[in-house]
């Protein structure tokens, strides 16, 4: 993983680069921006993922579209697919999905 980054603090950064200001954690970010279908998703866009079961459904991981079905997090060196034909599909991550939004 990204040393020194949790997930939403890479987001932030990332945005951050480009003048954008986010808040800091992925709950509130999911708040920002408008909401787009998991079809409509395009490079930018921030996509959400709920915990464990333990924590509920709120909001604890973000990623960083590349494509509809493609993200970099904070948490893997590679990118990380939702479709389960591409080799570096996530399982957890696809069960996991909740919404997307485009902050751009």
């Amino acid at each position: 993983s990204l040393t020194g980054f949790d997930c939403s603090g890479f987001i932030q950064a990332l945005f951050r680069v480009h003048g954008i200001r986010l808040p800091r954690d992925a709950q509130r970010q999911a708040e920002e921006g408008r909401s787009v279908s998991r079809e409509e998703v395009h490079e930018a866009d921030l996509l959400f993922f709920k915990g464990s079961e333990k924590k509920g459904r709120t909001i604890t991981h973000v990623g960083l579209a590349l494509g509809k079905d493609l993200f970099v997090d904070a948490g893997s060196y590679w990118p990380t697919s939702l479709d389960s034909r591409d080799p570096s599909y996530s399982q957890k991550r696809a069960e996991n999905f909740i919404l997307a939004r485009r902050i751009l």
